[in-house]
């Protein structure tokens, strides 16, 4: 059993300290201007845009307007918004978007603009009046959505930290809706009012809800505001109609316009022309608060995910044992495990941490972060993330001896984890020698985490180092084998102290040995041990690689386009020959060929059966494709067939597949096979015929059944076509060196040709791939499998890997190998090869192995092993039609 070695701290410095920008004349004041409403932030192409029209939020087109310097409660405030931002859309650029303020507020040209905190709106010239907020109180929150420079905006605002954080969890926890997804949307509220307002003869031009109050520790909304707009000679009867609904019905809870957790609702008339009423119906959704008790609900209870993590370090941060958590067990996170708290001048990076979790989870709890002040028991919160460099969190952990505070200079930044900071929990610190440090830290974790700096596959981790780290010091790896060897060589030379020796033979044995090695030993061998004659050095490289070739095996595949033509001029031309007036021909085949090589095929054996005598109007060539067969007969045969025509519906059964009648103990097949290889018809079919999506349906029938029927439909119900399709298919020994060990179906080539009513050809044609499949099986495996069990006296032990360095197959096809328009799905039956080859021979060569290669399989995995190096590399060739 190997063991992690964590990484616990980071250390870095930034490239430049944090510079001052210099100061530019402010802008006029911008006044907000225009109807807006909160649901407009969340409609699709506002703010969370689809940029590559795939149907998924791919852009986040915000910004965020803070004061220049923030205070913890407008860092927590920030932080909960932007992991709003991050949790709506599946890509995001970071660092998040901020409005420049220390050169003076210029409108976005594009996108939104979301004000955090009071102090934000100055460099703007909008006032929490003007947006109607009056005066705030605290405890209190107000979030407002206007228009700015043409563009939407959010104010979210509060009377101080406590209601700051109410109105921050108000847009990114519950708007659109009021409070729970229970409960009503703004939406709703203004359709309602508009409603209302219609029956009593009034027709609004615009009724939306810009605003919502909030107070901190209560459930709900304190109030609601709707703005509806009229027409001047409408507003006094609009007025007249309120009052009169709030004197008569104003406390009746079942009342129009009463909603639950809403305490009042206030309509703003506004007359075109200036006018402007307002009226403030009572709610019925909350109790009014009690005198000297301003929270009269409780607290929420404390979150899922509060609990110590014993595998959390730095290379586990974005993952469920980290600050990620899984609630369902399905391996995707739906959790975040940890709370931020961020304080002081340079961790407004926060923000974009925030985002970055929001992002990475399917689920997030709000508030995701909490003002350093608000921290009053530590003990009691989920893992903290404490960015700052005078975090008093910090400085408690400090004081209780925790944590020593490094010495770090200007500029250089520190993560560190911090084991049982709290009880049994963590704790994250992200400090600096100052705010420039600090900011580096905080936007390192942000943004490059879990990579050192570059980030992409076949960049450098943490994992790496971790990975490195243990083969270090364990010897698995050459630097480590050649550290572990300079040791031995000291112990044995302090051995030998004192001893007159003749000579001294030193061999070092290295898996890579670098070069230069050998100097180095021969230097240390000098230096320590005391000979008459010089000391001989010999570095053995152990590189398996460098071993000799177990099997060298180049051949060529016959080619199954080659068979098609041979079948069809030996075989099929003749039989028309002999029939002495024209008659119609059809042929049926299946190659596992690209697209345009298939129809290339089928219009030139057209032309020959043609030329040949067939009948020109009778005659027809179907090449269909012998990978994936359900769906290219879906896309070549049945989509071409109801192109034009008004279908409606379109139904497409397929069987339930179980074992074969020849091998009943079958265990490598799924069920729902069938149905994965037309994977994804169902939109291709919905794009390219114009049928709604919804409007496309699978149904699985009986074993036994016909593998596929297609059922298409028009809108009265009438049936436009019905069709019935069977794979070919073949079953053969999933080893062919073990015979008994399983069986499996595989999909293969075909022809079958008739002449008038007469059928000449019926015959199977093997694919390439399964050519290769047929000589990797006979020659390749069966020599690997010797190779192993020689080494192991006929009992290999997974512990005795590596077998052998490196299995490379270099493999040129004429396969299909097309993407889909459907996100990043493609055709590839090169892919799936890689696979097979793969898994297949880490089964032979390590039996002890666990993953299996199974029937149904569609998606390739890179053909890379730790221990036993497989290298599949394949290229696609177009080959020409003889």
């Amino acid at each position: 059993m190997t063991k992690r070695l964590p990484l616990l701290a980071f250390v870095l410095a930034a490239a430049c300290p944090l510079s001052g920008s210099g100061q530019r004349a402010a802008e006029a004041p911008t006044t907000p201007t225009g109807p807006a409403a909160l649901s407009d932030f969340f409609k699709p192409g506002v703010v969370f845009q689809d940029r590559n029209n795939d149907g998924v939020v791919d852009f986040v087109d915000a910004r965020l307007v803070m004061p220049e310097h923030p205070t913890t409660g407008e860092l927590a405030a920030a932080a909960d918004v932007a992991a709003r931002l991050g949790f709506e859309t599946s890509a995001m650029n970071l660092p998040v978007a901020r409005a420049d303020v220390a050169r003076g507020f210029q409108p976005s040209g594009t996108g939104a603009s979301i004000f955090i905190g009071v102090k934000s709106l100055a460099p703007s010239g909008v006032s929490v009046q003007s947006l109607g907020g009056g005066t705030l109180k605290a405890g209190d929150g107000f979030v407002a959505a206007f228009t700015i420079g043409r563009q939407p905006a959010v104010a979210v605002l509060g009377g101080d930290d406590d209601g700051l954080n109410a109105a921050a969890v108000s847009l990114a926890g519950h708007l659109p809706y009021v409070w729970d997804q229970k409960s009503a949307t703004v939406d709703k509220i203004a359709a309602d009012v508009k409603q209302w307002l219609a029956g009593k003869g009034v027709t609004p031009t615009a009724v939306t809800t810009p605003a919502i109050y909030v107070k901190s520790n209560v459930d709900g909304a304190e109030r609601i505001v709707v703005d509806a707009q009229m027409a001047a000679g409408d507003l006094v009867k609009a007025q007249v109609a309120l009052n009169q609904f709030k004197a008569t019905g104003g406390t009746d809870p079942k009342r129009a316009l009463a909603y639950a957790n809403v305490r009042s609702l206030r309509i703003r008339l506004r007359a075109q022309g200036g006018g402007v009423a307002t009226v403030d119906l009572p709610g019925t959704g909350l109790p009014a608060p009690t005198v000297g008790d301003p929270s009269p609900v409780q607290p929420p209870a404390r979150r899922p995910g509060g609990g110590a993590k014993d595998n959390f370090d730095l290379s586990s941060f974005y993952a469920n044992e980290g600050a990620l958590a899984d609630s369902d067990n399905n391996l995707i996170p739906d959790r975040v495990d940890v709370l931020l708290s961020a304080d002081g001048d340079g961790a407004d990076g926060v923000v974009d941490l925030a985002a970055r979790l929001g992002l990475e989870s399917t689920g997030v709890s709000l508030p995701i972060a909490k003002p350093a002040t608000a921290l009053t028991a530590p003990d009691g919160e989920p893992m903290l993330v404490l960015i700052g460099v005078n975090h008093p969190t910090i400085e408690q952990l400090i004081k209780n001896h925790k944590w020593e505070r490094p010495a770090l200079q200007p500029g250089e930044g520190l993560i560190q984890l911090v084991k049982k900071a709290f009880g049994e929990k963590s704790a994250l610190i992200v400090t600096g020698g100052d705010a420039a440090g600090v900011d580096r830290a905080v936007h390192q974790l942000a943004e490059k985490f879990p990579h050192i700096w570059a980030r992409g596959k076949d960049r450098t981790t943490l994992d790496d180092v971790e990975e490195d780290l243990r083969k270090f010091v364990a010897g698995r790896s050459p630097a480590g084998q050649a550290a572990m060897s300079l040791y031995k060589l000291d112990k044995l030379a302090e051995k030998l102290q004192g001893k007159d020796l003749s000579s001294a033979h030193v061999k070092v044995f290295v898996e890579k040995a670098a070069d230069g090695l050998a100097d180095v030993v021969r230097q240390e061998a000098a230096a320590k041990l005391t000979t008459t004659s010089p000391i001989a050095v010999d570095v053995q490289n152990l590189d398996v690689q460098k071993g000799r070739a177990l099997v060298t095996d180049d051949f060529d595949i016959p080619s199954e386009v080659d068979e098609f033509w041979t079948k069809l001029r030996t075989r099929v031309i003749p039989a028309l020959k002999a029939v002495k007036k024209r008659q119609a021909v059809t042929i049926d085949a299946r190659l596992s060929e690209p697209p345009e090589v298939r129809r290339e095929i089928a219009q030139k054996a057209r032309v020959e059966l043609i030329a040949a005598g067939a009948d020109e109007k009778a005659t027809t060539v179907t090449v269909l494709s012998a990978y994936k067969q359900g769906y290219s007969w879906l896309y070549d045969v049945v989509r071409p067939a109801l192109a034009g025509r008004p279908v409606d519906r379109i139904t497409i059964k397929f069987a339930e597949l179980g074992p074969p009648g020849g091998w009943k103990q079958q265990g490598m097949f799924a069920p729902s096979r069938w149905l994965l290889e037309i994977y994804p018809i169902d939109e291709i079919l919905s794009q390219e015929l114009k049928i709604d999506l919804k409007k496309i349906h699978f149904e699985m029938t009986p074993i036994g059944s016909a593998s596929y029927e297609v059922i298409a439909s028009a809108a009265n119900g009438s049936e436009l076509l019905r069709r019935r399709f069977e794979p070919a298919v073949v079953e053969r020994a999933f080893f062919d060196r073990f015979p008994d060990y399983e069986h499996v179906r595989v999909t293969t080539g075909w022809i079958k040709a008739g002449v008038a009513d007469r059928t000449v050809v019926d015959d199977r044609i093997e694919t390439d791939p399964e050519r290769f499949w047929d000589h990797f099986q006979a020659k390749t495996l069966p020599a690997l499998y010797d190779h192993v069990m020689a080494l192991g006296n006929g009992k290999p032990r997974a512990d005795d890997a590596p077998f052998f360095g490196e299995l490379t197959v270099d493999l040129t096809l004429s396969e299909p190998e097309y993407r889909l328009p459907i996100d990043e799905e493609q055709i590839s039956s090169m892919e799936a090869l890689h696979e097979e080859i793969y898994f297949n021979t880490i089964r032979v060569s390590r039996p002890d192995h666990s993953d299996h290669a199974s029937e149904g399989r569609r998606q390739g995995r890179p053909c890379e092993d730790h221990r036993d190096r497989l290298r599949c590399r394949s290229s696609v060739r177009r080959r020409r039609v003889r």
